[in-house]
């Protein structure tokens, strides 16, 4: 028998990580959500993404961890049926939703040209309901009690509330498989993609920049376009043209971004993923020994909800920006730059990230100075034909 301290223990701990789980990602999530939609800027297609997986981050936040801490100071079954649902709800919107973030990025980096279209806002929207049906095929079965073993359980059971005990294994196997693995394995194969064509267009644009510099310290500024264009066709000469690299189509921030993100739903989710997969297929009972680390596991699954907002805020600096213009309390520099529009507004960006324009802005002013220096020779060369006709 288990002793009865430990489970208080046990008990007390999750009340006191949940409570504080709970309003910091609430809090998160609904800024991020309301930076986007105050600010017409990022009213995009990737950016709606990011907003709804903040949306899902909320259901996980707020009512699940309600539900968890009214359910360990209850007791009572059915906030125990409440809480799987709305756990099940999230799981699916939330690595759903990563699922898409890594096809934009995916269909961004591939077919830049056809992203307009492949990737538009009724097509986004046409993804986004497909989430929530899965979403709700998963929470309908748990709401209405068709995949709990016992349809009530005895008082000394509801501590030990969770799919492991209480789900059938049938419906485990497709929650950890379907739900959970399958989307991580799919969103894993788009991302080891996009990492692959962003580290080929790395090398060639960076292979490029070395031999523009060596054309302009080279060669007369005159010539300067036609020799470019010569040596780039004999350069790519004999290889087969492709069209997954044309235009300016490396974006490392809204990448790396995206990177983050994946890596810590996979973090969060895959060990309880597994964790489930393994109790469904094994024929043994759930032991109380192994309890603990379940329940670490399932609260592993809440921090993604916490880690989401604060990985925008980090790596996106437009999304910083606005979040910043939001609350004034954090800003101390300001960065002024220009818009797509060409008007200016202050934005909150880092030198960092800016690193690769710094060469082609060198480029240009040497550039600048060259075509400089050939009209002043130009002039100095017919001041003494003026001269002698005077």
């Amino acid at each position: 028998m288990k002793p009865i301290s430990t489970m208080s223990t046990l008990k007390l701990i999750n009340i006191a990580v949940l409570t504080i789980f709970s309003p910091i990602g609430m809090i998160l999530n609904i800024l991020v959500i309301v930076v986007i939609l105050k600010n017409q800027d990022l009213r995009t297609c990737t950016y709606f993404l990011y907003a709804h997986l903040a949306v899902s981050d909320i259901v996980v936040s707020m009512i699940a961890t309600f539900t968890s801490i009214v359910l360990l100071v209850t007791e009572q079954f059915i906030y125990c049926q409440v809480t799987l649902a709305i756990v099940a709800l999230g799981y699916s919107l939330s690595i759903g939703t990563v699922c898409l973030l890594s096809l934009d990025r995916y269909l961004y980096i591939r077919e830049p040209l056809g992203y307009v279209y492949q990737m538009s806002k009724h097509r986004v929207t046409f993804y986004i309901l497909l989430v929530w049906g899965s979403a709700f095929a998963t929470l309908l079965p748990i709401a209405t009690g068709m995949v709990f073993v016992n349809s009530k359980l005895p008082s000394k059971e509801f501590e030990k509330c969770m799919m492991t005990r209480i789900v059938k294994k049938e419906f485990l196997l497709w929650i950890s498989i379907g739900i959970m693995i399958m989307p991580i394995i799919v969103t894993c194969c788009f991302n080891i993609q996009i990492l692959q064509m962003a580290s080929q267009h790395y090398s060639r644009l960076r292979a490029l920049t070395h031999l523009s510099e060596i054309k302009i310290t080279s060669s007369i500024s005159n010539l300067e376009v036609k020799n470019n264009v010569k040596d780039d066709k004999l350069s790519n000469k004999g290889k087969p043209k492709s069209k997954k690299f044309t235009g300016n189509i490396w974006s490392p921030k809204a990448v790396r971004t995206t990177f983050l993100i994946v890596v810590t739903c996979i973090i969060c989710n895959l060990p309880y993923a597994i964790l489930l997969l393994v109790e469904a297929v094994s024929n043994e009972d759930f032991n109380y020994n192994n309890i603990k680390y379940a329940y670490s596991l399932y609260l592993l699954t809440f921090v993604q909800s916490i880690l989401n907002p604060i990985i925008y805020t980090t790596t996106n600096t437009e999304l910083r920006g606005f979040m910043k213009k939001l609350l004034p309390c954090f800003s101390k520099e300001k960065v002024t730059t220009k818009r797509r529009s060409n008007t200016t507004a202050t934005l909150y960006t880092d030198t960092s990230s800016l690193g690769s324009i710094e060469p082609k802005k060198e480029l240009f002013d040497m550039h600048k100075n060259l075509s400089r220096i050939d009209i002043f020779s130009s002039h100095s060369e017919k001041m003494p034909n003026i001269q002698k006709n005077t």
